[in-house]
């Protein structure tokens, strides 16, 4: 039986066949009602007579086009397969596997980067507690009268990283919300990924640099705590 109640059917390749068009418009209709019954149970009987009978077709309408049918179908164990339905299903799976292993990946990658974000908020929440307590000031110049708005902070590549972290957090939040009102179609987690990052105006190959340190960093966070 199969897992889904649909099966995906390319109007374009079916239309330009040669070998679809080159089958009376009756075969083609017998082809497209064999083709769903392979759907449904994965498979079909090779007696023309059960064939007919699934089809919900006379024996002999199956019997009259079963020379040009049958190229269409491999027969395997006593049982008719569909080339191409089978050949569509080996690439659907493949890409569902593959499909499921970046999510992983990413999923790892975004809890990672967000218990490192939960992570670094704490900390610097707990230094700014500090000074506070301690009523201390930012260091200032030995200068007398130094303008403050001059002094100019260095940013490092974690800083950058963090910035990128929170616009890509904030898009892949609203991308959820609009996921969990049913608008995923098709996409597969990699393709979510790619838009989420579209969003935020940033490449997947630089947010997966970024997660990649933002691990790095945690992992290394966690060895020294």
């Amino acid at each position: 039986m199969a897992k889904e109640p649909w099966f995906k059917f390319y109007a374009a390749d079916y239309l330009l066949d040669p070998a679809v068009d080159a089958l009376p418009l009756e075969a083609q209709g017998v082809l497209l009602r064999i083709w769903c019954n392979c759907h449904i149970d994965g498979w079909c009987s090779k007696e023309r007579a059960e064939i007919a009978r699934k089809s919900r077709l006379s024996v002999e309408v199956i019997s009259n086009h079963w020379s040009v049918l049958a190229p269409f179908f491999e027969e395997r164990d006593g049982r008719l397969y569909s080339a191409r339905m089978e050949s569509e299903k080996r690439k659907s799976e493949i890409a569902r596997q593959n499909g499921k292993k970046r999510g992983q990946q990413l999923s790892s990658a975004n809890c990672s980067a967000d218990s490192f974000a939960d992570c670094s908020a704490q900390s610097q929440s707990q230094s700014q507690s500090q000074i506070q307590s301690q009523n201390l000031d930012p260091p200032l110049s030995q200068e007398q009268g130094f303008d403050r708005s001059l002094q100019k902070k260095e940013y490092s590549q974690s800083d950058f990283d963090q910035r990128d972290l929170r616009r890509y957090t904030n898009e892949r939040k609203r991308v959820e919300l609009k996921l969990s009102h049913g608008s995923r179609y098709e996409q597969t987690d990699e393709q979510i990924f790619e838009y989420i990052c579209s969003e935020a105006g940033l490449s997947p190959k630089h947010m997966r640099e970024v997660f990649a340190r933002i691990e790095q960093e945690f992992h290394a966070a966690q060895c020294h705590g």
